[in-house]
């Protein structure tokens, strides 16, 4: 009689360590394998990792996303401004100071989308990253762009 029940155990056990594995996995290898996220059509920073999922907010005029990266502020404004350039948005307004350590904004525009990356230091040397979607007065919630 004691062989079902130990059977049982370790297959109990077997289940529990295959679905830690699975849940490990799906936290962590897109990360490790470069996989980017993208919202808006505008691809998230390579480094960064998710802290908030999308939310809309204030009526679902603006919808807001929060990233984090280990990497300096300056590389992180270089690298949206660069990339930016095939995603279907047009820069409407570059950092006052691309060297600035402590925040920077960097606001695109597409038809009658707004949409500004806010970067803000962390204290430690990484940076903040957020994603604000801006929908314009008059504009159906329907054109906008979901990630």
């Amino acid at each position: 009689m004691e062989k079902p029940v130990t059977r049982k155990i370790l297959f109990i056990v077997f289940i529990l360590i295959i679905s830690l594995g699975l849940g490990i996995s799906y936290l962590y290898i897109p990360t490790l394998s470069g996989r980017q996220k993208t919202y808006f059509d505008l691809k998230t920073y390579p480094k960064a990792q998710t802290v908030d999922e999308l939310q809309f907010l204030e009526n679902q005029a603006t919808t807001k996303a929060s990233l984090h990266t280990k990497d300096s502020l300056p590389q992180v404004a270089k690298w949206y401004i660069e990339n930016s350039k095939n995603s279907g948005w047009v820069l409407d307004l570059a950092p006052e100071n691309p060297n600035d350590n402590q925040i920077q904004l960097i606001r695109f525009a597409k038809e009658n989308l707004r949409l500004t990356v806010s970067l803000i230091s962390d204290g430690s040397g990484g940076t903040n990253i957020i994603f604000e979607q801006i929908q314009r007065p008059g504009v159906d919630k329907k054109n906008y762009d979901q990630p």
